[in-house]
């Protein structure tokens, strides 16, 4: 989804929340089936078709881990204490939550609403949320949970959809926002501007020229 955008003549927060409505829906959908990822980033989010229309597909579940049979009563927003997986550095660590970059780790669907953060991060931005010269200071980056939202590409965003952005990358799995909550916040429910995001786009520019030339 990244490229289309990149590729659209007017990049603006309308369009990525269409896109991050539609993850969330997915995301609320396997968590009820009781399917956590552990990958989410905006390479496994794929396009019905090369268009504004398409509809986003959430893709590679090789990753996946699938609940036991206690958590049976499964809502998004119900399974927020879930600390059943114990599987460290599990999936990209551009987009692993706290609580599965470390060692001794114990985390449950939440982890996949961190990556989601991650994902309208980088949509908003055309950034990473963290960044870090070696795995081992990104690690401790992402534990102090603290994404920049001063860079200029973050200028021309709404206080909206900053403030979603920072209540997905949320260290603390409980209080981060479920994919229902996250699905009912103002910033999907109208709150998005259609007003161009300039320095997102230019961003999301570079970056898919980029990694079109090192693929």
């Amino acid at each position: 989804i990244a490229d289309l955008f990149a590729e659209s003549d007017h990049f603006s927060e309308q369009l990525a929340a269409r896109a991050i409505k539609q993850v969330l829906a997915g995301v609320h959908y396997i968590h009820s089936m009781g399917v956590v990822h552990r990958d989410l980033k905006l390479e496994n989010l794929l396009l019905s078709e090369k268009s504004q229309r398409a509809e986003v597909k959430i893709a590679d579940f090789g990753l996946s881990y699938i609940l036991g049979k206690r958590f049976e009563a499964r809502d998004s927003m119900k399974l927020k204490n879930c600390t059943e997986i114990h599987e460290p550095f599990c999936g990209t660590p551009l987009c692993m939550a706290p609580e599965v970059a470390r060692k001794r780790a114990q985390y449950g669907p939440q982890a996949d609403m961190w990556s989601v953060g991650c994902v309208l991060y980088e949509l908003l931005s055309g950034l990473e949320p963290f960044d870090a010269d070696t795995e081992e200071e990104l690690y401790a980056a992402i534990q102090d949970a603290n994404p920049s939202f001063t860079d200029p590409e973050w200028k021309e965003a709404t206080t909206s959809a900053k403030d979603l952005t920072k209540k997905l990358l949320t260290a603390q799995p409980t209080k981060r926002l479920s994919a229902r909550e996250a699905f009912e916040h103002e910033w999907l429910r109208g709150e998005a501007s259609d007003d161009y995001l300039e320095s997102a786009h230019a961003s999301l520019r570079r970056r898919s020229l980029i990694n079109g030339v090192t693929a």
